[in-house]
């Protein structure tokens, strides 16, 4: 039972992890049609589009350093969960406040899900909370 469970969390880390480089490249290469598809302006100099692509790639190799060896490395995982927490509040802050725009508190809702099925997922699998995940 716990190497399903095992099984299941690599797997939820492989997709939060694929999302993030999905992200990642659509901003580095094709930033104009992403922001478009999903209503929000797009600014003349693509830097800071790029630089969240980057960004995003890089957050995604983070996510899989929680994968090699025998069982999940907790504070990687810890790590996926709280840069999702902290998404989620920057996102759905900006939304509200800065941007006025559902979209971007959908997507920090959309990353809050993911970031909690995580936790979830950590919880269930090894009942550590995250604390424990980055002292222990």
């Amino acid at each position: 039972m716990q190497q399903t469970k095992e099984k299941l969390l690599r797997l939820l880390v492989i997709l939060i992890a694929i999302h993030s480089f999905c992200i990642g490249f659509m901003l580095l290469f094709i930033p104009r049609q992403l922001l478009t598809a999903f209503g929000i302006p797009c600014p003349e100099m693509l830097f800071f589009p790029n630089q969240s692509g980057i960004f995003h790639v890089v957050l995604a190799m983070g996510y899989l350093l929680a994968l090699p060896g025998k069982t999940v490395n907790l504070r990687c995982l810890a790590f996926l969960i709280i840069a999702k927490t902290i998404a989620v509040t920057f996102l759905v802050i900006s939304g509200i406040f800065v941007a006025k725009d559902i979209i971007i508190i959908l997507i920090g809702i959309f990353d809050g899900l993911m970031g909690l099925a995580a936790y979830i997922m950590m919880r269930i699998t090894y009942h550590k909370s995250l604390y424990q995940a980055v002292f222990e």
